[in-house]
């Protein structure tokens, strides 16, 4: 009898205060809540529209800056790079187009582009290295004992172009072909080069070696020889690209490469470190510092007539 006494007052007490909420939902607080409610809607809708014309009108400039680039093109490339000698290397998940692109805009301005492979997602893995890294330092006995920064090392300086303190042809040559032997770079020989080229690739969340990891490799290189990294405008905003802005990597940096003007940018920002020998970050991303270089490169000679 006490349960069902028990029962019946918690049933009863859950109707009341139904029926309360009801009485002051409809009465005297109907107006507050809603106008609360109606405030809160309209300030999102707010929001929502103000959010939606600035992505409208940034996403419009950089269609149009895009398309002025490009057909822009020609005339700024013209013989800008004229004896330029540039090794492209890339990352895994950069697409055999963008190379394609990128070293078809290098060429227009007049560079000599040598092919310096793709590397793996096992190039600086340290697991099962022991093989590749004794072969390594029989060719350079000076590298890190660490795994990771002897790979890292070794890269840097192979594709370093014989400037000061990187490898010579042959050791370069010995190096580049160990590391296809170990499956840790696809494709690619040893080229002297001017400025090299690196092309790093989209993340995804199954990479084993995401591309915000090569900013040690990165540093090796670009303070071995002059180095231009490029990616998506996605990395200028929030990856690998971002990432060499913030942690002042010595290396020019362009975001964009996804676009076709950002191809052309790459092209001129070989031109203007060839030339400058200072690093600089070019590309639409914010963390970018200007979209070109200004003053853009000369030509390295004037253009033929007829």
């Amino acid at each position: 009898m006490i349960d069902f006494r028990y029962h019946l007052v918690s049933i009863i007490s859950v109707f009341l205060a139904l029926a309360v909420g009801i009485v002051l939902g409809a009465g005297p607080l109907k107006q507050p809540i809603g106008e609360s409610l109606q405030s809160q809607v309209d300030s999102l809708r707010t929001d929502r529209d103000n959010l939606r014309a600035k992505l409208d009108e940034a996403n419009g400039s950089i269609e149009d800056l895009n398309t002025y680039i490009t057909e822009s093109a020609p005339a700024l490339l013209a013989e800008t790079l004229k004896g330029t000698k540039v090794t492209l290397v890339s990352t895994p998940n950069t697409t055999s187009q963008t190379i394609k692109d990128v070293q078809g805009r290098l060429e227009d301005a007049g560079a000599t582009v040598s092919d310096g492979g793709q590397l793996t997602p096992e190039s600086l893995k340290p697991e099962e290295s022991e093989k590749a890294l004794e072969a390594l330092k029989e060719i350079d006995p000076k590298l890190p004992a660490d795994p990771r920064e002897a790979f890292e090392k070794a890269i840097a300086h192979a594709y370093a172009g014989e400037h000061e303190g990187a490898y010579d042809a042959e050791k370069a040559t010995q190096v580049i072909d160990e590391l296809r032997s170990a499956k840790r770079l696809n494709g690619g020989s040893y080229a002297r080069a001017d400025v090299v080229v690196f092309l790093l690739g989209d993340s995804t969340e199954e990479d084993t070696q995401p591309a915000e990891d090569y900013t040690g490799l990165l540093n090796a290189l670009g303070s071995t020889a002059p180095t231009v990294a490029t990616g998506s405008v996605d990395s200028g905003n929030n990856g690998a690209v971002k990432q060499l802005r913030d942690r002042k990597i010595a290396v020019t940096s362009v975001d964009g490469v996804d676009l076709s003007a950002g191809t052309v940018i790459t092209a001129l920002a070989v031109a203007d470190l060839h030339a400058t020998k200072k690093h600089q970050s070019y590309g639409f991303a914010d963390s970018a510092k200007a979209l070109v270089p200004n003053p853009l490169p000369e030509p390295q000679s004037k253009p033929r007539e007829g």
